[in-house]
């Protein structure tokens, strides 16, 4: 008791916030009670003296929102013995809050006390044990006691957040103040203007007029709610308090949308809302009036219907803009479904004016807008028959009765239409808007608005196919492409609708599209309607595949070429890469899959024949063509693991055997040349086995390897990689073909052998994409994985013909070292070093070699920095040591921006690798300051030079987000990298310069300005047609000096803007077309530069 009044007394002459959290701390412990807090306030709470009153209850009610709320109810009996001069009756069930609730509806009669009470009171309706008597008791005296204009917000916010938490906790109980409670709401959210304070407000008013009794007030609460319509209000800058637009809007709709009998009062209001507002104001508008209608009803709507259908009408026929046009859609719809209710439901009987039967049940409204918009498709080539069949389409998203009037007057017109001779020229938008309604069916059936027993165009099917079908036969105008395009989209709606076609008719439309294709092989153009001729095909294949694999398959495949075309047949390039898009469109379902691999390998058998006779020119033909074949192999086969299907495991027998064995009979065959044809060489007659030896031809095929390596169990990925290293390591080329047999008197597969032929040392590629993908729980076939990593990295070095080869060994080695890091200790710790000294800096052996050496070490250490490997420190302190060499220095510098691409499409997660977190933005910080120094206090020029190198090399190799912070202390290397003579970094300097102006940050915008004379001058230098032979560089400076304009400040670049413009000039006669763009689009913008 000595301790609260203590600290009440404190409180009372000094209010600090302690006293009263060490009351509540008090309360929580059970040190003291409420009744001694009370009791030592007295005479405080009814002092003559405002400010010693209002502190008193100030602290009464901060000690009542910082104490646990079942402390309040768990000493009842102690406050019988309240002072008598409180004035408080209470009887033995009445619990503290009551009393307190009395206590401070009391004090709302005080001015000086209002605020501190009306805080007591939010935490007292807050508990469970709040009765309903009491919220009465609280909402009376709010609305006797409180004038909301006289307080600020923040006190205006309790009052709206007690009658919501009473209004959730105990409706029934204020159901019984009857009117009394909605008028003395009304007076109080009167006037309010505080979105904050709205928010509460407008859900409280939806509640009232969807339980209340409000009809004695529904004018005065349509009044409060109305005059905020439409809303306007835009956050303050950041939002602090995360109220939106949209979200006063979507409140005040719900309170709009809340009482039937608002529509009489709200439907005037809204019509004059539409004919005077625009943009946002407009498109809100239109959605609370698609949101109302309902609601209103019939009655309320049909006195204004004529009205707002002219209003809406102005809108989808003369639309401003997309948005506005659905919106205004939207509300016709809305307005159609509220005046014809209930058209098939036999419980719920029509309205009086409906009950006709037949055509007079749509007499009215819907009538003269279908009327409307079929006199409209009289003309179907206007641009307003496409709005017209919007509309049409809008009405078959409502009810059944208005669907089945629409599409019978908007398809019979505009079958009609198609029919007519004397309208032929205009069959192309006839159909294209007979497209629309299909389309509106479709989406309507898929979204459920029509229910899925529901025919619509079962009566219209055989007319709407035959004009489809039609208009797929139509030539000899220019305009019969666009009708073909319509037809194909209007069949792939009807096929989409699933229940329409039956299997027959699929097959006859199948049978039409192949007719087209054929038609493509004679000489037709096809490139307009290829995108919905494939999106067709595709659907009908997802229902019915068969008519797919039965016709249209084979009619592709025959019209792929025996043999690559020449260089100069572009029709004929044209024409296979159209078939093989469009084969790898269609052929991801397993069925037609398997059809694909089975025809596509009997025409690569083929192509890739040993018999095959070839010279440079006809090789390298075959090879684009056999490129061309798998590579759509690969893009099925990578959209069908995109698709997660479960079939892909089976294919690493149907595809992968054959694939091997394309590669193993063309690098085993007897008289295999071993070497590319020369250009001026005579034809050879295994020129088949050069195909496959191709880099191209060897590059692809390794990315399916990987691909279907990935998906394959651990199990089979150990069985797979088995075979494949007996084959390459130990010559047994057999365990990769089960069911082929090589020739007897074939050359022996060994491609790791030191006198391995180049045909062979080619297909190294295979070997090292079954190898990046493989689980690291997978146990490699080899007796010593040191060694062989070891081996690897030796025959990338010295066993590889092309660096192709190499590079594929390099990822072998590093996939293996960084899954398997504990298996390659020896190979790290002993071979590494010994690698570095004799190949990496040994001045011995050939530059070639030591670039090569360079390169497989960067592999092994992106290898362990992918991991965040703890030694890698050593390994990039290595590469720093060799900047001073003046023969491979920028090599290492630029091995730099190496590591900091990270794993590239090798050390990534898909191939199972160990990828640590944030392992680039841990390199990038460990190195970019010691790159800094380097190139601030090394004394040789070259060897800053090299600093350099390494810096632009690395920031254009990491994100943006990464160098950011450090931006201004590089910026002046940056600027120097500019002058480098390698124009490639050069490139990517500037490059780093355009992702800086590219950005809206002021403080980059001033890094920029800071250095905007020496930024100019060395664009302008870079952009010199004569100087620089890089078009990518002239094109890259041009796009830079474009940017700066948007960036730096007027008054900075004015004195630069005729020196500018001048060279410019010069720059719109680059014989590069993409250069001279880049000219025009910056001289027009530091042309019209302005202040």
């Amino acid at each position: 008791m000595e301790t609260s009044q203590r600290l009440v007394r404190t409180y009372m002459a000094t209010g600090r916030e302690e006293e009263a959290e060490s009351l509540a701390s008090g309360i929580d412990d059970s040190s003291f009670t409420l009744l001694n807090i009370v009791q030592a306030l007295g005479e405080h709470l009814t002092s003559d003296e405002n400010e010693t009153r209002t502190k008193g209850v100030t602290l009464l009610t901060d000690v009542l929102a910082r104490c646990q709320p079942s402390k309040i109810t768990a000493q009842h009996s102690e406050f019988l013995a309240i002072p008598r001069h409180l004035a408080i009756h209470q009887s033995l069930q009445h619990r503290e809050a009551r009393v307190l609730t009395t206590f401070l509806r009391g004090k709302l009669e005080d001015v000086d006390t209002i605020q501190p009470a009306l805080r007591g009171l939010a935490v007292l309706t807050d508990l469970d044990t709040f009765a309903g008597d009491a919220a009465v008791q609280v909402v009376e005296s709010l609305i006797a006691s409180v004038t909301m204009r006289n307080f600020v917000q923040n006190v205006r916010f309790i009052v709206y957040k007690i009658v919501d938490r009473l209004l959730n906790k105990h409706r029934a109980a204020l159901k019984v103040m009857g009117p009394t409670f909605v008028s003395g709401y009304v007076n109080l959210a009167d006037g309010e203007k505080d979105p904050r304070n709205l928010i509460i407000s407008f859900a409280i008013v939806r509640v009232l007029l969807i339980e209340f009794d409000v009809n004695a007030n529904l004018e005065r609460l349509f009044d409060i709610t109305f005059c905020y319509f439409p809303i306007t209000f835009n956050p303050p800058p950041g939002n602090p308090y995360g109220i939106t637009a949209e979200d006063l809007k979507e409140a005040l709709r719900g309170c709009l949308s809340g009482h039937p009998g608002l529509g009489p009062l709200a439907l005037p209001s809204f019509l004059e809302k539409l004919s005077v507002s625009t943009g946002n104001a407009k498109r809100d508008t239109l959605i609370t009036l698609s949101v109302c209608l309902p609601v209103y009803g019939r009655a309320a709507t049909l006195n204004h219907s004529k009205k707002l259908w002219d209003s809406f009408k102005i809108e989808i026929f003369q639309p401003v803009d997309p948005e506005t046009e659905r919106l205004s859609l939207r509300a016709a719809q809305s307005l159609l479904e509220t005046l014809y209710p209930h058209p098939l439901d036999e419980s719920k009987p029509l309205p009086s004016d409906m009950e006709d039967d037949g055509p007079k049940k749509l007499d009215g409204l819907v009538a003269d807008v279908v009327d409307e918009c079929t006199k409209i498709l009289r003309s179907p080539e206007k641009s307003q028959a496409q709005h017209a069949t919007k509309m049409l389409g809008a009405l078959v998203g409502t009810t059944a009765l208005i669907r089945e009037y629409a599409l019978d007057k908007g398809i019979n017109h505009l079958l009609g239409l198609y029919k007519n001779p004397d309208e032929i020229a205009y069959r192309a938008p006839t159909l294209a808007c007979l497209v629309g309604l299909l389309m509106a069916v479709s989406e309507s059936t898929i979204s459920g608005v029509i229910p899925a027993d529901e025919q619509p165009l079962a009566k219209y099917k055989d007319s709407i196919l035959g004009a489809l079908i039609s208009g797929l036969k139509l030539s000899g105008m220019s305009s019969h492409q666009a009708a073909k395009k319509a037809a194909l989209e209007g069949l792939y709606y009807l096929v989409r609708l699933r229940n329409v076609l039956d299997r027959d008719e699929l097959g006859y439309v199948t049978h039409n599209i192949n007719e087209l294709i054929e038609g493509e092989a004679s000489g037709s153009d096809l490139d307009e309607v290829r995108p919905a001729l494939l999106r067709l095909l595709t659907e009908i294949t997802a229902i019915e595949p068969a008519p797919i694999v039965d016709t249209t398959l084979p009619l592709l495949f025959g019209l792929l070429p025996g043999s690559g075309p020449a260089r100069t047949d572009y029709i004929g390039q044209a024409k296979y890469r159209h078939v093989l898009a469009s084969l790898t469109t269609l052929c991801v379902p397993p069925a037609l899959f398997e059809v694909m691999i089975v025809r596509l390998f009997a025409r690569l058998d083929v192509l890739c024949s040993p018999n095959r006779t070839a010279n440079a020119e006809t090789l390298e033909c075959d090879a684009a063509y056999v490129h061309a074949v798998l590579s759509a192999l690969h893009d099925v086969l990578e959209k069908k693991v995109d698709e997660s299907q479960k079939d892909l495991p089976k294919y690493i027998d149907t595809l992968g055997e054959p694939l091997f064995w394309l590669f193993l009979r063309g690098s085993t065959t007897p008289s295999a040349p071993s070497e590319a044809l020369a250009d001026n060489s005579a034809a050879v007659t295994p020129g088949g086995a050069l195909v496959t030896i191709h880099p191209r031809v060897v590059s692809i095929s390794a990315k399916i390897v990987t691909l279907l390596v990935r998906v394959l169990s651990s199990e089979r990925q150990l069985t797979l990689l088995t075979s494949m290293y007996d084959a390459f390591a130990n010559g047994n080329a057999s365990s990769l073909l089960k069911t082929r047999k090589l020739l007897s008197n074939s050359t022996p597969f060994a491609p790791l052998a030191d006198d391995a032929p180049s045909s062979q040392r080619a297909l190294i590629p295979l070997l090292s994409a079954a190898i990046i993908p493989v689980r690291k729980d997978v146990t490699l076939p080899m007796e010593d994985t040191s060694r062989g990593v070891s081996s690897l990295v030796n025959w990338s070095i010295m066993g590889a013909e092309t660096d192709y080869q190499a590079l594929a060994a390099r990822h072998a080695a590093a996939a293996i070292i960084n899954k398997r890091v504990a298996d390659v200790t020896s190979f790290l710790e002993e071979d590494v070093p010994v690698l570095w000294e004799t190949n990496v800096l040994s001045s011995d052996v050939t530059i070639v070699r030591r670039r090569r050496a360079l390169q497989t070490y960067v592999w092994i250490t992106k290898a362990l920095l992918v991991r965040n490997h703890p030694d890698i420190k050593r390994y990039i302190d290595r590469l720093f040591v060799t900047f001073s060499d003046s023969t491979l220095g920028w090599d290492v510098a630029k091995a730099l921006g190496q590591l900091g691409s990270g794993g590239e499409s090798v050390l990534i997660k898909a191939n199972n690798a160990v990828v640590g977190m944030l392992n680039i933005q841990k390199f990038f910080t460990a190195t970019i300051p010691r790159i800094m120094t380097g190139c601030q206090t090394s004394a040789n020029s070259d060897e800053q030079t090299t600093y350099l190198v390494a810096l632009t090399s690395l920031i254009r190799a990491v994100p943006k987000a990464m160098y950011a912070p450090e931006l201004p202390k590089m910026m002046p290397f940056v600027l120097r990298g500019i002058d480098l003579p390698d124009e490639d970094l050069r490139t990517n300097v500037i490059n780093t310069l355009i992702s800086v102006a590219e950005e809206e940050s002021a403080g980059e915008a001033d890094i920029l300005a800071d250095h905007a004379t020496s930024i100019i001058t060395s664009l302008l230098k870079n952009a010199d047609t004569l100087q620089i032979s890089s078009p990518k560089l002239r094109e890259t400076s041009l796009r830079c000096l474009g940017l700066l304009p948007n960036t730096i400040k007027y008054s900075i670049l004015y004195p630069q803007k005729g020196v500018v413009l001048a060279k410019l000039s010069k720059s719109l006669d680059d014989p590069r077309r993409a250069v001279r763009k880049e000219a025009v689009d910056a001289r027009q913008i530091w042309f019209t530069m302005s202040a």
